[in-house]
């Protein structure tokens, strides 16, 4: 599955339905709209790819519309998460690999089957799949 979330730059959520052409890796695109969350659950062994702009402490958009910290995101996530989830978490934002730490131990035991990644420079709107060379496996 792929959340897109942003609000106003149209690149980034245009780039995430487009990539989200071989549903065999990236599964079923969706728009965060609050009003309208949780628009679907994710399967126990799903992937979750979230893309959206960001840095090491915020992801949404640039500016105040849409700005989501680790904590806020993961009571996002935990909407579509079920019991027993296994499935990784990638997080296709700028420099996000700080955020993935945050993110994975905001989630805590959730998803204590789950691996995170990140990255760790600026990248391009394109989500690459789990074999990417963007990814940064969260450690610790």
């Amino acid at each position: 599955m792929i959340v897109v979330f942003v609000k106003n730059d149209i690149d980034v959520l245009d780039s995430g339905y487009k990539d989200a052409h071989d549903s065999s890796v990236f599964g079923i695109p969706y728009a965060y709209v609050k009003s309208l969350w949780p628009a679907a659950r994710l399967e126990k062994k799903e992937n979750l790819f979230i893309t959206a702009h960001g840095n090491k402490k915020l992801i949404g958009d640039v500016g105040p519309t849409l700005e989501l910290d680790a904590g806020t995101l993961a009571g996002i996530i935990k909407q579509i998460i079920p019991s027993g989830y296994t499935g990784d978490i990638y997080m296709s934002t700028c420099n996000s690999f700080e955020y993935a730490k945050a993110l994975k131990k905001a989630l805590g035991v959730v998803t204590s089957g789950s691996d995170f990644y990140g990255t760790k420079k600026s990248i391009d709107y394109k989500i690459e799949g789990p074999d990417g060379s963007n990814w940064h496996r969260v450690t610790a």
